[in-house]
C-alpha cells in the first residue's frame, strides 16, 4: 500500500482548467453560495464574472474565508498544495485515505470558497490561494525555496547524509551540494528510502513534527517534540521552523535527523521540507481526513416542563436585568473612565443598586451597548432615544434584540481580553475570536446535541480559532455561562429559544456577523434604529415571532402596600413599568420587584405630564387590590400643592409706565409679539430683547435696550441708515431659516451616508446580475475585439473570456495573472503587465522577473485577473 501511494506522488500532473471556466460554470444556487461564503465582496458588489474573479483573489478576503474552514477542508487545501495544484482524486485518497466520496465532502466547504474546485476527478487551486498559501498559510516549504538560503557546509552535510557514499567532500562546491540535495528531495523513492535509513527514534521523532500539520488543525502550539523552544510557531499552529534544543532528551534523535539531510539548516533554524512532509504523510495512518466527529445527544429534554419552566425563569431575569441596568443609567448616567468604559467601582455599585452579579454585569452592558440602547452621552452612559421603544414593546421582541446583539458580538462579555496590555471594560468594543468560538458552538450542539461533546471537539469544526488551549477552554465556558444567563441553554442542552436564534441567522439571506461588526464599531454611537435596519431588522421580527410563546409574559398585575410600596412578580407590562417608572423609586430587584412611593416620586410624575386623576386611575387599573387610601391622600396632597408656584419663561421684560403699556398692548403691529402683563408697568415675551426694541422703534417708539442688571446696552452700528424693523425681523428669521436649512441638510446627509454606508446587496440578487452578464460582457466590451480573434488564432486553447481578460489588458494597462510554460516545460504563474502584442509574442513587464520579458502567446495556458 505504501508503495501505491509513494508511485502516486510521480504521477504527472495535468494541466489547470480555467478558474474563469469554473467560475463562469456556476449556477444561480452555487454562484449565490459563493457570494454568502464571501461576503466580503459584496461591499462593492461585482457586475461582471471579471470584477467578481478580481475580488475573489483578494488576499485579505482569502484569509478570512481560510479562517472558518474545518479540519478537513484545511488538511485537504495543505494536502494540495503540497503535491501541488491540479491533484487527481485518485492522488489525494492515497495520500488522505478514505474515497473520492470523502475528498469531495471536504471539498464542498473549501469549493464554495472559491478556492479549490473539482473539474472532471481533478482538484484545482485558484493561482493567487496558491501563492498566498505558500506565502501566508504554508507551514512547510519545498525544498528548492530553503537551498539557496543553506549554507555550503549545511549543504555538503546534508548531501552525504541523503546519498550515502556520495562523493561530498569537504572541497565539494556550493552549487553541486545543491544539485545532490535538490535532485534526491524531488524523488519519492529517495526520500523513502532516506526515512527508512534512520533508527526508530528519530523517525518517530520526524512523523511526530509534521503529524499536526496546520497546528494544523487546533490552532494551538501543540506539546513540542523537541522540548520547550525547540519548535516555533506560525499563525495556524505548529511551524516547521526552530532552533535545535540545548539539553533535551531527544537532541540526540534532533542530530540524527540533520545528519541525514531530512531537516535542513536554513541560517541556525529547522526547516523539513515539504518533500519530507509528502512522504510521511503518505506512510502516517494518522494524517487522514475523518470526517466530522459523532457528538452525543443533549443532556435534557428539551420538551421537558421543568427544563421549560428554567429556560423562561432565565430569559424574564435577562429581561428584568437590562431593563434595571437601563432604568438606573436613565436616573442617573453610569460613571464612565476617561479612556471609555465602565469601571469595576461603577460596576460594583450597580451590583449593589441592582441586586445583581458583579459578574454578570459586564453581559448586561455590553449587549446592551451593542443593540443600541445604552450610549455614552456627556454625563456618562445614559439610554438611548430607541430604549422607550424598546421597553414598550412586546416581550418576544425586547428579548430578540438582546439575543441577538449577543450572539453577534465580537468579544466574550464575561471573559474580555486584555487588548495590549490594557483592559477594555464594558461596552469598549473588542477584537476578539470568542465571538466565532460561541457561534461555532451553538449552532454545532443546537440540533439536540451536547454541548460539552461540541465543545470538546470545537477544534475540528473550527481549528483556527486563535486560542490556545486554556484560553480556548475559558472561552467556551464563558459562552456557555452567557447562554445560560439568556435563557439560550440549560443543562447541557441548547434550549428552542437558542436553537430559533441558529435557524434564524442560518435562513438569513446575508450573514448578518459584518454588519453587527460595522454597526457596533460604526459612527456615531450605534442606536436600536441602526441595529434593526438592513438584514438585522427581518431577523429581529422572525425571531421574536418564533421565540414570543416561550417567554415570561409581562406582569399584568402589582400588590399595593399600605407602606406605599408595590410588589411586581416578574417583568412589569408595558403601562404598569411606564407607571412605576414615572412615579416610584425602584428599592429592590430580583424575581419580584418592589419600588416606593414618595412625595418627591409623585411630584416627579406630575412635572413629566401626569395628573392626579390619571395616575390614580392607571394605579386601579394596574393594582390586584384596591388602592390603600394612605397612597390616594399622597397623590391627592402632592397634586394639591403642585404648581402653586411656578417659574415662566421669559427673554424680554418691557417696562414703562402703566400708560404707555396699555399702548403696546393694543399696537396692532405688536401683537406678533404675544407680550403678556406681568405688572401694570411690566409686560413680558419669547422674543429677544434685541429683536423687541426694533419692533418698538418700526412702530415709532423710542426704547432702550438693558441687560439683566438693568443697564443700558449700548450699541455701535455699521455704516449705513439703520435697518426697518421689519427688515430686521425679516433678516433674522431668513437667517434663521438658512441655518435650520443647512442643518437639515447637514442631517439628512448624514442620514443619507449612513443609509448606504448600511446597504447591504444580498447574495442571490448579485449572482443574478453576475450571471445575466456570463459572456463576460464586461471585459468583453473593454477588449479590442480583432486583438481578442488575434489572441485565438495563437493559442485556440485559451477561452474566450481569457482572450478577452488578456486583450482589455494589453488595451488599458492592466494586471493580469498567466500560468506559463516554458521551453523547458516548466510551469510557473506570472504576474504581468501586457504592453505590446508583437507577433505571436507578448511584451509584458513581469512582476516575478522585476524585468521586462516577452512570453509566447501559444504557451500561456491559463488567465485570471491580477
Amino acid at each position: 500500500m505504501a508503495g501505491r501511494r509513494a508511485a502516486a506522488l510521480r504521477e504527472p500532473r495535468r494541466s489547470a482548467d480555467s478558474y474563469l471556466d469554473f467560475v463562469q460554470g456556476l449556477d444561480e444556487a452555487a454562484l449565490t453560495a459563493v457570494l454568502r461564503a464571501r461576503q466580503d465582496v459584496l461591499e462593492d458588489p461585482p457586475r461582471g464574472v471579471g470584477e467578481l474573479v478580481r475580488l475573489l483573489g483578494d488576499a485579505d478576503s482569502m484569509l478570512a474565508a481560510v479562517n472558518d474552514l474545518d479540519r478537513d477542508g484545511l488538511l485537504l487545501c495543505d494536502a494540495v498544495m503540497m503535491l501541488g495544484p491540479p491533484v487527481p482524486l485518485d492522488r489525494l485518497v492515497l495520500l488522505l485515505g478514505g474515497s473520492r466520496d470523502g475528498i469531495r465532502a471536504a471539498l464542498r466547504p473549501v469549493a464554495r470558497r472559491a478556492l479549490l474546485w473539482e473539474s472532471d476527478g481533478v482538484v484545482h487551486a485558484f493561482e493567487p490561494f496558491r501563492r498566498l498559501w505558500d506565502d501566508e498559510v504554508a507551514v512547510w516549504h519545498p525544498a528548492a525555496e530553503l537551498i539557496p538560503a543553506i549554507a555550503v557546509t549545511d549543504l555538503r552535510r546534508a548531501a552525504r547524509g541523503l546519498v550515502p557514499g556520495a562523493r561530498v567532500t569537504s572541497s565539494t562546491t556550493w552549487e553541486r551540494s545543491a544539485r545532490v540535495v535538490g535532485e534526491l528531495m524531488a524523488d519519492p523513492d529517495g526520500v523513502a528510502a532516506a526515512v527508512r535509513r534512520l533508527p526508530r527514534p528519530a523517525r518517530d521523532l520526524l512523523a511526530e513534527l509534521v503529524r499536526d500539520p496546520t497546528g494544523l488543525v487546533t490552532g494551538d502550539e501543540p506539546d513540542d517534540p523537541l522540548d520547550t523552544g525547540a519548535f516555533g510557531t506560525n499563525g495556524f499552529g505548529v511551524g516547521a521552523r526552530g532552533r535545535l534544543p540545548a539539553g533535551s532528551n531527544r537532541e540526540e534523535a534532533a542530530g540524527i535527523l540533520v545528519e541525514s539531510g531530512l531537516l535542513l539548516l536554513v541560517g541556525g533554524e529547522i526547516e523539513v521540507p515539504r518533500e519530507v512532509v509528502t512522504v510521511l504523510w503518505a506512510a502516517d495512518p494518522e494524517v487522514r481526513l475523518t470526517g466530522p466527529p459523532s457528538l452525543g445527544p443533549a443532556g435534557a429534554d428539551r420538551a421537558d416542563e421543568t427544563f421549560a419552566a428554567g429556560i423562561q425563569a432565565a430569559a424574564g431575569h435577562a429581561l428584568r436585568s437590562v431593563a434595571a441596568l437601563l432604568a438606573e443609567a436613565e436616573r442617573v448616567p453610569l460613571a464612565a473612565l476617561k479612556k471609555g468604559g465602565i469601571g469595576t467601582r461603577e460596576r460594583a455599585r450597580l451590583a449593589r443598586t441592582l441586586a445583581l452579579a458583579e459578574g454578570e454585569l459586564p453581559l448586561w452592558i455590553d449587549v446592551a451597548h451593542a443593540a443600541g440602547l445604552l450610549a455614552r452621552e456627556e454625563g456618562g452612559y445614559a439610554p438611548t432615544g430607541e430604549y422607550p421603544g424598546w421597553r414598550g414593546s412586546d416581550v418576544g421582541r425586547r428579548w430578540a434584540v438582546l439575543a441577538l446583539a449577543w450572539f453577534l458580538l465580537d468579544q466574550s462579555p464575561t471573559h474580555r481580553e486584555i487588548d495590549s496590555g490594557r483592559d477594555q471594560p464594558p461596552p469598549l468594543p473588542l477584537a476578539s475570536g470568542a465571538g466565532r468560538v460561541r457561534r461555532t458552538l451553538l449552532t454545532t450542539a443546537s440540533p439536540g446535541r451536547s454541548l460539552a461533546a461540541a465543545g470538546s471537539h470545537l477544534e475540528w469544526f473550527l481549528p483556527l480559532h486563535g486560542y490556545d488551549r486554556p484560553q480556548l477552554a475559558n472561552k467556551r465556558r464563558a459562552a456557555v455561562r452567557e447562554a445560560e444567563l439568556l435563557g439560550v441553554a440549560a443543562e447541557d442542552t441548547v434550549s428552542d429559544l437558542g436553537a430559533a436564534v441558529c435557524e434564524v441567522l442560518a435562513a438569513a439571506p446575508l450573514d448578518p456577523t459584518g454588519q453587527m461588526r460595522a454597526h457596533q464599531y460604526g459612527s456615531p454611537t450605534p442606536t436600536l434604529a441602526g441595529f434593526v435596519t438592513g438584514t438585522l431588522g427581518p431577523l429581529v421580527d422572525e425571531l421574536a415571532r418564533r421565540c414570543g410563546p416561550a417567554l415570561p409574559r409581562d406582569a399584568s398585575t402589582m400588590i399595593l402596600q399600605s407602606d406605599l410600596t408595590a410588589t411586581v412578580a416578574g417583568q412589569p407590562n408595558h403601562a404598569i413599568a411606564r407607571l412605576l417608572a414615572d412615579a416610584a423609586v425602584p428599592e429592590s430587584r430580583g424575581a419580584a420587584g418592589m419600588w416606593r412611593f414618595t412625595s418627591a416620586s409623585i411630584r416627579g410624575a406630575l412635572d413629566v405630564g401626569w395628573s392626579a386623576q390619571e395616575l390614580l386611575d392607571e394605579l386601579r387599573a394596574g393594582a390586584a387590590h384596591e388602592v390603600p387610601q394612605g397612597l390616594e391622600y399622597l397623590v391627592a396632597d402632592v397634586a394639591r400643592r403642585h404648581g402653586h408656584i411656578r417659574a415662566r419663561a421669559v427673554r424680554a421684560a418691557v417696562v414703562a409706565d402703566e400708560a404707555t403699556i396699555n399702548e403696546i398692548l393694543a399696537t396692532r403691529a405688536l401683537r406678533s409679539l404675544d407680550l403678556r402683563r406681568l405688572a401694570p408697568t411690566v409686560a413680558a415675551c419669547g422674543a429677544d430683547a434685541e429683536d423687541v426694541a426694533e419692533r418698538l422703534r418700526a412702530a415709532g417708539m423710542a426704547p432702550v435696550v438693558e441687560d439683566e442688571h438693568g443697564t443700558v446696552v449700548i450699541r455701535r452700528r455699521p455704516g449705513g441708515p439703520p435697518a426697518s424693523g421689519r427688515d430686521a425681523a425679516a433678516g433674522a428669521a431668513s437667517e434663521r431659516g438658512s441655518a435650520g436649512s443647512a442643518g437639515s441638510a447637514g442631517s439628512a446627509g448624514s442620514a443619507g451616508s449612513a443609509g448606504e454606508s448600511g446597504t447591504w446587496a444580498a447574495p442571490a440578487d448579485v449572482a443574478r446580475r453576475i450571471l445575466a452578464n456570463r459572456a463576460g460582457a464586461g471585459d468583453a466590451a473593454r477588449a479590442d475585439p480583432r486583438v481578442v480573434r488575434q489572441l485565438g488564432r495563437l493559442n485556440p486553447r485559451l477561452t474566450l473570456v481569457e482572450r478577452q481578460l488578456l486583450a482589455a489588458a494589453l488595451d488599458h494597462g492592466e494586471i493580469v495573472t498567466i500560468i506559463y510554460r516554458d521551453r523547458f516545460e516548466r510551469r510557473t504563474s506570472r504576474l504581468i503587465a501586457p504592453v505590446e502584442l508583437l507577433g505571436g509574442r507578448l511584451d509584458s513587464w513581469c512582476h516575478l522577473r522585476e524585468a521586462q520579458r516577452e512570453f509566447a502567446v501559444a504557451r500561456i495556458e491559463g488567465v485570471t485577473p491580477g
